[in-house]
């Protein structure tokens, strides 16, 4: 099967590739807007000429679209956010190419865009995008929900190297919503996941092959990535500072205590049957990352 994974710089996607390789099943070409390796082909998903070069010339079974950004959002990653695998689908209408879109969206997207975050809004719009303007298409599509990946990486820019970060100085650190359930993925487990759902596509599209002639297309919408088991804040951020040595008392909150949380739990869905669960204890998560 022909793979076009897109974004190969980011941290998934470099992660997703350096477990696929070991698999010589796949015939795998990368493509990104910082090209600092030289087996990657230059593409901008802002700006739809730039696609059309990358794919007229190129055809493949699945499009693997990682491309986006995570809070704080820019203007330009807000525009990633929303618009790349739109534009995507666009430019391979146009081209008249058949093919699937792999897209991964953010399990905080909301269906009303009263999202929790400008990263969860910029991602439901993308979402939204996609689907509608994949209806009535030869484009085929798979959504991805994928809750809240954890791994090696210790971007700053995340609530869990914050915590580590400030843990290990033996700072305070102030939450502002300690009360959120949130269901955390070992980035491991991510790829492994991810590519369960790929093996699933080569099998199912041997007979729904997005093609021009009116052939039924593969539209998957509900898969999703996760353990199914919730943690709340509070309690992620006391375990890291008591295996760190820390006393809990320096964790304090900013939430006033009786006020409203309509984004309080965001959990996998064990009962959907598209639902691959991680394996991954989350106190054995932190031992890695920690180092205890």
């Amino acid at each position: 099967m022909k793979i076009a994974i897109i974004g190969t710089n980011g941290y998934l996607a470099s992660n997703f590739l350096s477990k696929g390789n070991i698999s010589l099943k796949h015939n795998i070409e990368k493509f990104s807007y910082s090209c600092t390796n030289s087996d990657s082909i230059y593409i901008n998903m802002l700006d739809p000429v730039s696609i059309q070069s990358a794919f007229k010339s190129r055809e493949f079974d699945l499009i693997i679209n990682f491309s986006g950004r995570v809070s704080p959002i820019d203007k330009i990653g807000d525009d990633l956010n929303r618009l790349s695998s739109l534009n995507l689908v666009n430019v391979l209408k146009s081209i008249g190419r058949p093919a699937t879109l792999m897209h991964l969206s953010s399990a905080l997207e909301s269906a009303n865009f009263l999202a929790e975050s400008e990263y969860a809004l910029s991602k439901s719009f993308g979402t939204r995008y996609l689907l509608e303007s994949t209806l009535d298409s030869n484009i085929g599509i798979i959504v991805v929900k994928v809750h809240n990946v954890i791994g090696r990486d210790r971007d700053q820019s995340k609530l869990l190297a914050t915590l580590i970060s400030r843990a290990t100085l033996g700072l305070p650190i102030t939450l502002n919503y300690p009360n959120r359930v949130r269901d955390f993925v070992w980035v491991d487990d991510f790829t492994k996941a991810l590519w369960d759902i790929v093996e699933d596509f080569a099998l199912s599209s041997k007979n729904q092959i997005a093609v021009s002639s009116g052939n039924k297309v593969l539209r998957q919408i509900d898969w999703e990535i996760g353990t199914g088991v919730g943690t709340k804040i509070s309690d992620l951020a006391t375990k890291i500072y008591e295996k760190l040595g820390r006393s809990k008392d320096l964790i304090k909150s900013s939430m006033p205590e009786k006020k409203s949380d309509p984004y309080e739990t965001c959990v996998a869905d064990l009962s959907n049957s598209r639902t691959i669960p991680c394996a991954s204890r989350l106190d054995d998560i932190l031992n890695k990352m920690i180092g205890v």
